[in-house]
Formats: structure tokens, C-alpha cells, sequence
């Protein structure tokens, strides 16, 4: 498959998540490029939501055919906005989440990327306390490009509470049942405070505070769970 009109050779691998298109988003008037996923609800919610924005979208069968196409396209650089490789051109890890202590930062995976732009010190760190942060090719500190709009002040928001009360989000992460991971040692919280501590934060907080709860898309819900 020929991609036209891609002036630059960039793709996005997107594979688990739609929390993952937030930063593609806002790097795609930048930069350009085309997104590839074999997720249709990924495929799906770019092209509801993010019509506006006009982001080339190519769903997928499998990698073989995410092979096919960088190569076809002589596609040289390929961004990841999660813990995933296609080993196709240059990789470039942007991260895409909050500010947890998932272990996975600390895997030997980090050494997959040829360019690492870390959200934060504490990621930065956490990389480098694992020993790998110097066997990586290059690096920069650069914030979530998701939380421009924010950091600019140019985000149109209409305000949820009418209080002189202060805001607090608390966004979990996610609960896994996942053993596929043979990389990466997952707590047996699956990285999330949430079993641990939600109803505590939630007696704590809620009288005096604007309490916004946000689970994540992937906590794995069971019969009798959460």
C-alpha cells in the first residue's frame, strides 16, 4: 500500500489503547505523518472524534503488514506512544500516560528506542536507576505534548462546579490480569493504587474538595471486583 501526499516519512503505531492518540494528536500538525493500528476501536474513535484534524489512519491485519507499508513507504521513522516495537526505521518512544510508578519504565524494553522523550524527571530517573538510561542512543525532557492546550492556556473548557472549592483528579491506573508480560514484573495490584486506597482518598477528600474519579479504560472488571 502507497501512502500519497506523506511528506515526511513518519508513521504512529498505535495497539492497545485510544488514551494513546492524545499525543499523536498533538504532534500530527507539526510533524504530519500517517497512523497505522490493527485496534479498530482506535481506528474508529481517530476518525469520529479527530475528523477535524484529518490524521491518515491504516487499519491493519497484523505486523506483517505494518512491515509491508514502512517499507513500501519507505517510512523512516516510526513514534510510539507506548511500550511496543515495529523494528522498522528509527524508533521513537513518546510515552502517553499520567504520572504513576508503573515498573515497565524500568524494563529493558527502554533500549528498543533510538530517541526516548521522557515526560518528566522522575521518569528520566526511574530509567536511570535501572542502569539503562546511558545505553540509550538519545533523550530529551520535553512534558506531554497531550497537556499543550492546558500549558498554553489556549484549552476552551466550560467550568464543572460552581464552588469556591479547590479540584482534585484522581485518575487510577489500570488493573491487569495480563500474564503475557515476560519483560516487565507487575505488582500484584496490576500498578494501580486503586483496590488499594480509592474508598480511603475518596472519605478524604470529598467534603472539602471538587473530587473528579477517572478510571482507566483498562481496568479489567470482573464479577465482583471493583
Amino acid at each position: 500500500m502507497i501512502i500519497e501526499n506523506l511528506p515526511f516519512k513518519i508513521a504512529y503505531y498505535l495497539e492497545t489503547d485510544i488514551q494513546h492518540i492524545p499525543p499523536v494528536v498533538r504532534l500530527f500538525p507539526h510533524i504530519g505523518g500517517v497512523v497505522i493500528t490493527e485496534n479498530k476501536e482506535i481506528y474508529d474513535h481517530l476518525l469520529l472524534k479527530y475528523v477535524d484534524i484529518n490524521i491518515p489512519c491504516l487499519l491493519i491485519r497484523n505486523r506483517k503488514e505494518a512491515h509491508r507499508i514502512i517499507t513500501k513507504n519507505r517510512i523512516r521513522i516510526v513514534i510510539y506512544p507506548s511500550y511496543h516495537t515495529l523494528y522498522r526505521g528509527k524508533a521513537i518512544q513518546i510515552f502517553h500516560g499520567g504520572l504513576s510508578d508503573k515498573n515497565y519504565v524500568e524494563s529493558i524494553k527502554i533500549l528498543s528506542y533510538n530517541f526516548v522523550l521522557f515526560p518528566g524527571e522522575k521518569t528520566k530517573d526511574k530509567v536511570k536507576n535501572s542502569g539503562y538510561l546511558r545505553f540509550i542512543p538519545e533523550w530529551q525532557i520535553v512534558g506531554y505534548p497531550k497537556f499543550d492546550p492546558l500549558v498554553n492556556k489556549s484549552m476552551q473548557i466550560k467550568p464543572l462546579f460552581s464552588n469556591n472549592r479547590k479540584t482534585v483528579l484522581y485518575a487510577p491506573t489500570w488493573v491487569s490480569q495480563n500474564i503475557k508480560f515476560k519483560m516487565v514484573k507487575f505488582s500484584d495490584y496490576g500498578e494501580s493504587s486503586l483496590n488499594l486506597w480509592v474508598k480511603e482518598i475518596i472519605l478524604a477528600l470529598h467534603k472539602d474538595y471538587n473530587l473528579i474519579i477517572k478510571y482507566h479504560s483498562r481496568i479489567f472488571r470482573k464479577p465482583n471486583d471493583i
